[in-house]
């Protein structure tokens, strides 16, 4: 845990409540704000609203297909400059390339592991100051 309090806000967008209650905890015990999106559609709304430093973004949920709202991201004058990384089930082993090729920073698969999620998010975003 982070023995201080942060400003880092930090957009959840998947469409299983559990696992997003899981991920928001655990970000939250490191001094992260979250906000959560659980289909396609809230996500490019909240991000513009809510300006998270990062989203963490499931590519299969209701409400559109993941790749095109990744591009949509990337090209909002809005959201264009926050890091995405996508956190999917995909079991394409094109998908992590894709993603980059779309504009993500990077790929974590699911399941991931408690003990190394944050530190995950930490490798494939470093131009943040975490």
């Amino acid at each position: 845990m982070l023995d201080r309090e942060t400003d880092m806000k930090i957009l959840l967008a998947d469409d299983d409540r559990d696992l997003l209650n899981v991920a928001g905890a655990l970000l939250r015990s490191y001094g992260y704000k979250t906000v959560m999106a659980l289909d396609a559609t809230q996500v490019l709304p909240s991000a513009q609203r809510e300006k998270p430093d990062l989203i963490l973004l499931d590519i299969a949920m209701p409400g559109g297909k993941g790749t095109e709202l990744l591009v949509r991201l990337k090209r909002s004058s809005l959201t264009a400059g926050i890091p995405v990384i996508v956190v999917s089930g995909s079991q394409d082993p094109k998908m992590p390339s894709l993603v980059a090729e779309l504009g993500a920073e990077g790929f974590i698969p699911k399941p991931w592991l408690p003990e190394s999620f944050v530190q995950d998010i930490w490798r494939l975003t470093p131009q943040l100051s975490w």
